[in-house]
């Protein structure tokens, strides 16, 4: 697991270690997010940078994505739907989201995050 190559590197070699990792990932099939289809086109690396083409359609009309989308730090982990209960630095207690390591996943909600910022809807 990525997570455990990373565990006591600091934070450019964290960086680059998930870029590396991210980039070898096969395409994933076209997805659908918040009624946006979305294809990628492209997964690659470009110096220190994960690279991305995409593109999205949404009510049948093409969004407009300055292709390609870099990533410096990309995440690696999403929810994992579940949260526990912590107390936290002011002694209330609070929820926190948990989280786990996919690759896949956390690709697609990168981007579609970025489209949906980029495109502004």
């Amino acid at each position: 697991m990525i997570k455990d190559l990373i565990k006591n590197k600091n934070a450019k070699e964290r960086a680059e270690i998930k870029v590396d990792a991210l980039s070898k990932r096969n395409k994933p099939k076209p997805f659908t997010i918040g009624g946006v289809k979305i294809t990628i086109q492209e997964i690659g690396r470009e110096k220190d940078l994960l690279k991305i083409v995409a593109m999205a359609r949404k009510g049948g009309k093409e969004l407009k994505i300055d292709n390609p989308l870099y990533f410096k730090n990309p995440p690696i982990m999403i929810p994992d739907g579940t949260t526990r209960t912590e107390i936290n630095e002011f002694g209330k207690q609070v929820q926190r989201t948990n989280f786990k390591e996919d690759l896949d996943e956390s690709i697609k909600q990168m981007v579609a995050e970025t489209i949906k910022v980029i495109c502004l809807f």
